[in-house]
């Protein structure tokens, strides 16, 4: 009887890391290899202007870096569309501190559940 309670307890705990690890890689397959670690900050994505390179995330506006990085978009769709589809959904979002302005450097478009 204490064996089958050990055991059922072992198997729960490797059914527990098992889906951790399957969650942590399906997170960093939705943003293109890039680390979650990587992203400092989330906030709601209100506006976008690609070509003149500004974004504005909750109440904050930011340049787009020149080799700014997106996550969790479909690099075969059209990714202005995807973005406006984003529009008033959650990001996560790296600021680059070296920079005078405050410049985003890579931001990645999270699921409505993500957040």
């Amino acid at each position: 009887m204490k064996n089958t309670l050990s055991f059922n307890k072992l198997t729960s705990v490797i059914l527990l890391l098992g889906m951790f690890v399957w969650s942590s890689f399906s997170a960093a397959q939705s943003a293109g290899g890039m680390s979650r670690r990587l992203f400092e900050a989330q906030g709601i994505m209100r506006f976008i202007d690609l070509p003149a390179g500004i974004v504005q995330i909750d109440d904050s506006r930011y340049r787009l870096a020149p080799d700014m990085q997106w996550a969790g978009v479909d690099p075969e769709e059209n990714l202005m569309k995807q973005l406006l589809r984003a529009l008033n959904g959650p990001v996560a979002y790296v600021v680059d501190p070296k920079q005078h302005a405050p410049t985003v450097n890579a931001i990645w478009v999270l699921p409505p559940e993500g957040r």
